[in-house]
């Protein structure tokens, strides 16, 4: 859920010196809709709050759940076919900074690879296949067989720097991830 928080906000007036201050109430959004606007650029009402720790995106069949072990570990759940499910880990995960921008505003992370043989909770970023329950329950089971582990992630957009401020969000505010690259500055 979001976390409100009410601060005194003063507006300045153009030609005048004149401030009228009066309390906002400034909504700072919970770690799990951070996360869902960071992986898929959409925000309410494209995004759903289930719970404190849960939320569909509404427009893609698509849900977002906090794991209750480990707060900075993300299941995103496809809820329809072909099912599938991507483990999204911010403590692996590298810092905006370390994303490099294509000319054509494409946001790319070089993703760390954990140790071999993968330990599936010590990788910034894994999928795998869901089935249904061959016991004609309707529950949907992770093929175990069909986990990989990825090394790059990208996405573009309009919001590209909303969601890489989206993540430094999430990193200053609930998993600090792995450390920042060093700013260097290149010569002419």
């Amino acid at each position: 859920m979001q976390q409100p928080s009410i601060t005194a906000a003063c507006i300045y007036f153009a030609f005048t010196t004149t401030a009228v201050c009066q309390d906002v109430e400034i909504v700072r959004p919970s770690f799990i809709e951070s996360v869902a606007f960071f992986m898929t650029g959409k925000e309410p009402p494209a995004v759903i709050i289930l719970s404190d720790t849960a939320v569909r995106v509404s427009d893609q069949p698509t849900d977002f759940q906090q794991s209750k072990e480990d707060p900075c570990l993300v299941f995103e759940k496809q809820t329809v076919p072909p099912y599938g499910l991507k483990y999204w880990n911010f403590a692996y995960f590298p810092g905006p900074s370390s994303a490099k921008i294509s000319t054509d505003g494409v946001a790319i992370f070089d993703l760390p690879f954990g140790t071999r043989p993968v330990v599936f909770q010590q990788q910034a970023a894994c999928s795998a296949k869901r089935n249904l329950s061959p016991d004609g329950s309707g529950k949907v089971d992770v093929d175990l067989g069909s986990i990989m582990c990825a090394t790059r992630m990208m996405f573009g957009g309009p919001e590209v720097g909303r969601r890489l401020a989206a993540l430094r969000y999430i990193r200053d505010n609930f998993c600090a991830g792995l450390p920042e690259p060093p700013i260097t500055i290149k010569p002419y």
